[in-house]
């Protein structure tokens, strides 16, 4: 990552990799990715597989948030469309989770599916 981060303070996360969203998202958006999948954990699946996977990634992103810092911007931002366009619509949404047409793309920065 850079001279900021290094892997060996990077946190344990079991399903996103740190390094890489760091290089990808703001605090705030890792942040509101984790309040997302938190969101469709609880009300948008039955399945307890997905639950526990979609939790997952809340965790992982609440433990990469907490690493980065309030504040944390991305030099070069990825610029994913998609994802971006889950925390735009969530940013300007009223509370709970995104919806769009169709299932979620819910591994929009997963690297463990």
């Amino acid at each position: 990552m850079g001279g900021l981060f290094s892997a060996a303070t990077a946190p344990q996360t079991r399903r996103l990799d740190p390094g890489s969203t760091a290089r990808d998202f703001s605090f705030d958006d890792i942040k509101a990715l984790a309040a997302q999948y938190r969101d469709w954990a609880e009300q948008e699946t039955t399945d307890a597989h997905r639950r526990t996977r979609l939790l997952d990634w809340a965790c992982d992103c609440d433990a990469i948030a907490a690493w980065v810092g309030t504040g944390w911007a991305p030099s070069q931002p990825s610029g994913r469309s998609l994802t971006r366009a889950v925390l735009t619509k969530r940013r300007a949404s009223p509370p709970g989770p995104v919806r769009f047409q169709g299932q979620p793309d819910l591994r929009l920065v997963a690297v463990n599916p």
